[in-house]
C-alpha cells in the first residue's frame, strides 16, 4: 500500500519550464512566507503575498504577452500550479484560480479591444484583481433566475440595477465581471448580458463581508448595482448572449476547482500517510491496520484518477479538442466529492487530533467544503449531467467514445443507465415523480465512466475501487423512499414537539457607529 501515485507528467505530460520553475518558488516561499492558520484566524489574506504572486505573474498566468502577460502559460501549466496551490493552503489556491477563470478570462476572450487595453496590463502584473458577480439571493445554480436587469439608453450606454451576493473578492476587486438580463426598449427581456464594471463607478456598493465556514482569508460579500451607467465597450461578448461568456468561464473555473482539489487530496493523504507510519496502537503501526491500509488505496486511488482526469482535460483544451459541458461538470463533481472524502478520512485517522485546529487537518476539511458547492453543487451538476446521458447527449458520448478512446465503456454506460430506469420503473415509480434521482444517480455513474476513461494503466487497488464506485450506484437508489406533503408537514410538528422551535435572538457584536458620529444623525 505504500506504492507511490505516478505523477501522469512523467509519462505523458510535461510542464513548461516556467511552470516548473513557479512550482519551485511556491514551494519555497510555503515553508518561509505563508502561515495558513494566520490567514484562516485573521480571515485576510496578507498584502505581501497578495503583491509577491502578482509580481511572480500568478494572479495573470494565461494573459498573453501582448497585453503584458509574464507568463503566458498553458492551461494544463496553469492547472498544475493551482494544485501545487491546492496543497499548500485552498484559500490562496482559490483566491488566484478566481483571479483567473472567473476574472481575466471573460476580459480577455470577450472584451472589446479598449476594454482589454484597460484591464489586461494590470490585471497581468497583480495591481488590480478582478471579480465575478452572477449569483443572486433567487438565483444560485440555475443563472436563468437573474433578477438583475440592464438596459440600453441609446447614447452608448447600459443603465444596470440589481445585487449580486457571494462574490469572492468582490470588494477588493477593480472590475467587476457582471451578469444580468438584458431589457429592451419596452422592457422585454432580450436575453442576457456580461459587464466588465469598474467597482468605482456611481451607483456601485458593497455589501458586507460573509463570515464563511471555510476560505476565511478569502472574502465574499454582496455587491449593489443602483442606475449604474455603462459604457457599451465595456460589454462582454454579444449583447443578448452573456450567459454563454459567464458559462465559459465556468468552465474553465470547474476544471481549475479540481485541479485544487488534486492539490488537497495528495496534502490530505501526505498528512495521513505521515501520521500512520509515526502512531503505535496495541496491534502495532497504525499504517499496518488493515482498515487503515485500505482507507489509504481508497484514497490514493482518488487521488490518482483525479490528477489523470484534470491533466487529460486541460491537454484537450491547449490542443482545441472539444470538451463538452458534461465533461467539466463531470470532473468538478467527482474530485469536489473525493476531495470531501480524503479530508474527512485525514480528520477521522487522526482522531482527536484531527479536532485540533492547529493540526493542519480541521482547516483543510473547513475549507474543502466549499469546492462541492460553488460552480455548480453535486446535485445539480450530477441532475444535468445524468438528464443528458438519458437522452443519449451527442457530445458526451462522442467525447467518452471517440476522443477518449472508450468505446466499450461508453457501451457499458449505455447498458447502465438502461438498468437503472428500468430498475425505478419496476419499483413503481412515474417518472415525473423522481426524475431528479434518477438523473442524479445517471449523472453520477457518467462521472465515474468518464473517470475510469481518463485514467491509463491504473494499479490494481484502484481499479478495483472505481468499478466499485460505477457497481455501487444502482444499489442506491432510494427510489422508494418518498414522503407526501402532509408526511412532511407533521415531520416539522414532530421536531418542533421534539425539540421547540428555536431560533436564538441574543444580540451579538455591537457595530453600529454612535449617532453622535455619523455624518447626519437621527436624533
Amino acid at each position: 500500500m505504500t506504492q507511490s501515485i505516478k505523477s501522469p507528467s512523467e509519462t505523458a505530460f510535461a510542464l513548461s519550464s516556467s511552470a516548473s520553475s513557479l512550482i519551485h518558488w511556491l514551494r519555497d516561499y510555503a515553508d518561509r512566507r505563508i502561515n495558513s492558520r494566520l490567514i484562516d484566524e485573521r480571515r485576510c489574506i496578507p498584502p505581501y503575498v497578495v503583491l509577491d504572486f502578482g509580481n511572480r505573474g500568478l494572479l495573470g498566468m494565461q494573459i498573453s504577452s501582448e497585453y503584458g502577460g509574464k507568463l503566458s502559460l498553458s492551461t494544463f501549466d496553469s492547472l498544475r500550479i493551482q494544485r501545487q496551490l491546492g496543497a499548500i493552503d485552498l484559500t490562496l489556491a482559490f483566491f488566484v484560480g478566481l483571479n483567473n477563470a472567473l476574472g481575466i478570462r471573460p476580459i480577455q476572450k470577450y472584451g472589446s479591444t479598449s476594454a482589454r487595453a484597460r484591464y489586461l496590463p494590470d490585471l497581468a502584473a497583480g495591481r488590480i484583481l478582478a471579480a465575478f458577480a452572477l449569483t443572486e439571493r433567487g438565483a444560485g445554480s440555475n443563472p436563468l433566475n437573474i433578477a438583475s436587469v440592464a438596459g440600453y439608453r441609446g447614447d452608448g450606454n447600459y443603465v444596470l440595477n440589481g445585487e449580486k451576493i457571494w462574490s469572492g473578492s468582490a470588494s477588493w476587486a477593480c472590475v467587476i465581471n457582471v451578469f444580468a438580463r438584458l431589457a429592451d426598449a419596452n422592457d422585454r427581456s432580450a436575453g442576457h448580458i456580461g459587464f466588465c464594471v469598474p467597482s468605482d463607478l456611481d451607483g456601485v456598493s458593497h455589501g458586507p463581508e460573509a463570515l464563511t465556514l471555510g476560505l476565511r482569508g478569502m472574502v465574499q460579500n454582496s455587491v449593489a448595482f443602483d442606475g449604474v451607467v455603462i459604457d457599451e465597450e465595456n460589454v462582454l461578448g454579444a449583447p443578448g448572449a452573456g450567459l454563454a461568456v459567464g458559462a465559459d468561464a465556468m468552465m474553465l473555473g470547474r476544471l481549475g476547482i479540481s485541479a485544487i482539489c488534486v492539490g488537497g487530496m495528495l496534502r490530505a493523504l501526505q498528512l495521513l500517510l505521515r501520521y500512520a507510519r509515526r502512531r503505535h496502537v496495541a496491534a502495532g503501526a497504525l499504517v499496518d491496520s488493515d482498515l487503515v491500509r485500505a482507507q489509504i488505496a481508497s484514497l490514493s486511488s482518488a487521488t490518482h484518477i483525479s490528477s489523470e482526469m484534470v491533466d487529460l482535460l486541460a491537454t484537450h483544451v491547449d490542443a482545441g479538442v472539444h470538451v463538452p459541458n458534461e465533461a467539466y461538470a463531470c470532473v468538478k463533481v467527482a474530485c469536489s466529492e473525493w476531495l470531501w472524502n480524503c479530508t474527512d478520512r485525514l480528520v477521522q485517522v487522526l482522531g482527536g487530533r484531527g479536532y485540533i485546529e492547529t493540526n493542519c487537518a480541521a482547516q483543510l476539511l473547513r475549507d474543502a467544503r466549499i469546492a462541492r458547492l460553488f460552480e455548480g453543487p453535486t446535485e445539480s451538476l450530477c441532475i444535468f449531467v445524468g438528464k443528458r446521458v438519458l437522452e443519449g447527449s451527442p457530445a458526451y458520448f462522442y467525447y467518452l467514445e471517440n476522443t477518449l478512446a472508450g468505446k466499450r465503456l461508453a457501451s457499458e454506460l449505455r447498458h447502465k443507465l438502461d438498468q437503472l430506469a428500468e430498475q425505478f420503473d419496476r419499483d413503481g415509480n412515474r417518472r415525473t415523480e423522481v426524475q431528479n434521482q434518477l438523473a442524479y444517480l445517471a449523472g453520477e455513474l457518467a462521472a465515474f465512466y468518464l473517470a475510469r476513461a481518463c485514467s491509463r494503466a491504473l494499479p490494481p487497488y484502484a481499479e478495483t475501487w472505481i468499478r466499485g464506485l460505477i457497481e455501487s450506484v444502482p444499489l442506491r437508489q432510494g427510489s422508494r423512499m418518498r414522503m407526501t406533503e402532509i408526511e412532511r408537514d407533521l415531520l416539522d410538528q414532530t421536531i418542533a414537539d421534539e425539540i421547540g422551535d428555536l431560533e436564538q435572538s441574543l444580540p451579538g457584536e455591537d457595530t453600529r457607529l454612535d449617532e453622535y458620529l455619523h455624518r447626519r444623525p437621527s436624533i
